[in-house]
């Protein structure tokens, strides 16, 4: 029995072209996805409300010598629990700060008038 070739040999430089592309959209998906929740918040229909600052920190990124931080927020909208950043270092646990979100997803949500 003899195997017959039909199957094409693998060009590498496509699968180099592709995972190439692929690397660059895996570096490029936070910027994409913040710039959907900034025109979320700034387009869509909002609620407001009360949030409470919670213990949990969020460190910025690429800022390994200081580790500055803002501490996180929480809030609960039909019984499901949202949290984001303060985005600011006056807030501290217990504190309450007011918030936007996205009427019909939460989960997109700022500090109020953070995205003026």
């Amino acid at each position: 029995m003899s195997r017959k070739k039909n199957s094409r040999p693998i060009n590498f430089r496509s699968v180099k072209r592709y995972l190439s592309f692929g690397v660059v959209l895996l570096c490029l998906y936070p910027f994409i996805k913040e710039c959907d929740r900034r025109k979320a918040i700034k387009n869509d229909d909002k609620e407001y409300m009360k949030a409470v600052v919670t213990y949990e920190k969020y460190y910025l990124p690429n800022n390994p010598v200081s580790a500055k931080f803002y501490y996180q927020y929480q809030f609960k909208v039909n019984d499901n629990v949202y949290n984001g950043t303060t985005m600011d270092s006056e807030y501290h646990p217990g504190d309450s700060i007011e918030i936007e979100y996205v009427k019909n997803n939460p989960d997109k949500n700022c500090p109020k008038d953070y995205y003026k």
